[in-house]
């Protein structure tokens, strides 16, 4: 989801299958109320129970040009995300899209598999936008989540809270090898950017 917090002057940019809902409830439960992009999740608001927030008219993946053109104020904003390895975060895409848990990691091409596989590839594209921001923004490392929040909280003065289990995937994530050498094609500014192993 896309936050927005003015008390604490951050937004946070989150993309696509990063393993951040943990991350997303924390800065809600420990930075008091923010704004909070829906559109998009019709599950969110089951997510966001009992939790402060404003719901504004972002999308839940908002990008960072949608933000400022409904909250230009933002715009000196300090700007948090998350980053996970693409091999990860293309397998849990498939997962998400594809439903791989029942079928041979073999088939992603085939038929049905094939439609999750273009969804997939267009949700990671969708994220180069983060890039172009270069150093503005803080990433919090999908391998190192809680001990990068909990240097983020330090920075604005928040004392630090455990992440919360939430969402855990109970579906093993396996790479095929045979798909390394496209995402290295398709993400190649963002394996360059970050210099994540291939």
């Amino acid at each position: 989801m896309t936050i927005i917090n003015h008390k604490y002057r951050f937004v946070f940019l989150k993309p696509s299958r990063v393993g951040g809902s943990s991350v997303q409830y924390a800065l809600l439960r420990d930075f008091d109320r923010a704004l909070v992009g829906v559109t998009g999740d019709p599950w969110l608001k089951d997510e966001l129970k009992g939790l402060p927030y404003i719901p504004c008219k972002l999308h839940s993946h908002a990008t960072y040009v949608e933000v400022l053109k409904k909250f230009p104020g933002v715009s000196e904003y300090d700007i948090v995300s998350i980053k996970r390895h693409p091999y990860e975060r293309f397998t849990s895409a498939i997962n998400f899209f594809g439903h791989w848990r029942k079928y041979p990691l073999s088939r992603a091409k085939e038929s049905i598999f094939e439609k999750a596989y273009d969804e997939a590839i267009e949700a990671l594209k969708h994220d180069d936008y983060l890039l172009d921001l270069g150093e503005r923004v803080y990433y919090l490392d999908y391998k190192h989540l809680q001990h990068d929040y909990n240097l983020f909280c330090l920075k604005h003065g928040v004392s630090p809270r455990g992440l919360p289990q939430i969402k855990v995937s109970k579906t093993p994530l396996y790479f095929p090898e045979e798909y390394s050498e496209i995402l290295q094609k398709e993400l190649a500014r963002e394996f360059a950017y970050h210099k994540w192993e291939v």
